[in-house]
């Protein structure tokens, strides 16, 4: 069986800037500070590594206890902007049409390798109704680290099927140079989609595995994932 490993924005869906909105709300509710991530480099990082970056910016001192006060109120207001209409909310070119076919097959298992928290990402695939895809993963409440979270997913997988997948069986599938990345280091394969703000030439540059364009091909595409 494969497991393949979906990151969620610019992969899966896009939120039209739902997390960023929900974020800047969050921290100047609890700072009074407002856009606070304005500079700040989001795509492909982990929620907990924008959040260090955050309150150093601010000059407030980091711990888990206060980033666990923001993520409180983060995950109020994430429910509250993913909903909000005039935002330019889609799922991924091919990725309505590709889910069920992978779904149906019993040689694949699908689950999240994502930078967001649990909480947050589930909240932006609800919105689409993508979440019944995806019973597990490994998301930035498991390591601030992303490379650290294929074995996690990983982990879970043994867990719910009592086989450990073979590398060359583990596929992460996304748009940034920072899935590509996280990859690497275990020997897994990794499938770069340029359909989102990285180009097939920005990808290219980081030796991905696979290199697609989109995920609208969906024969070609279940050959190279199934």
């Amino acid at each position: 069986m494969k497991l393949l490993l979906f990151d969620i924005d610019g992969t899966l869906i896009l939120s039209g800037g739902a997390g960023l909105r929900a974020m800047n709300r969050a921290f100047e509710q609890l700072y009074g500070i407002p856009n606070i991530l304005d500079g700040i480099t989001l795509s492909g990082r982990t929620d907990d590594k924008i959040m260090m970056d955050a309150y150093a910016k601010a000059n407030i001192p980091f711990s888990y206890d206060e980033l666990n006060r923001f993520k409180s109120a983060y995950f109020d207001l994430i429910e509250e902007e993913v909903r909000a209409p005039g935002r330019a909310k889609r799922t991924m070119p091919g990725v309505e049409a590709l889910l069920p076919e992978l779904a149906r097959r019993d040689d694949v298992c699908l689950a999240l390798l994502t930078g967001n928290w649990e909480k947050s990402g589930r909240a932006k695939l609800d919105y689409f109704d993508l979440n019944r895809y995806f019973p597990f993963g490994a998301f930035s409440d498991d390591s601030p680290v992303r490379k650290e979270l294929p074995p996690v997913a990983i982990r879970r997988f043994v867990e719910k099927h009592g086989v450990r997948p073979a590398p060359e069986q583990v596929y992460i599938i996304g748009d940034t140079p920072a899935d590509i990345q996280c990859a690497k280091p275990h020997g897994v394969v990794s499938v770069a989609v340029a359909a989102a703000m990285h180009s097939v030439d920005d990808l290219k540059r980081h030796h991905p595995d696979i290199l697609l364009q989109d995920l609208t091909a969906t024969d070609e595409i279940l050959k190279i994932l199934g």
